[in-house]
């Protein structure tokens, strides 16, 4: 299951029976298995939790958020 606002690096590998919490950033090539925690930032093969990205209330939607795209 893959949840709201999640970002997920090229390459990366979600492999069956994982959860990703909302807002979790997965790195490139990460492989994730078993369940993340809300915000996190995983990397890694196996994934591990690097740090929380933000503090997150499950509760306020993600506000003032964007993303640029470069050519």
């Amino acid at each position: 299951m893959i949840e709201d606002d999640v970002w997920i690096g090229a390459g990366a590998k979600i492999l069956a029976g994982a959860h990703i919490s909302r807002g979790c950033v997965i790195g490139a090539n990460s492989v994730i298995k078993g369940t993340t925690v809300p915000g996190g930032i995983y990397v890694g093969a196996p994934a591990r939790l690097v740090r929380a990205a933000w503090p997150l209330n499950p509760n306020e939607p993600l506000t003032g958020q964007s993303a640029r795209f470069v050519d």
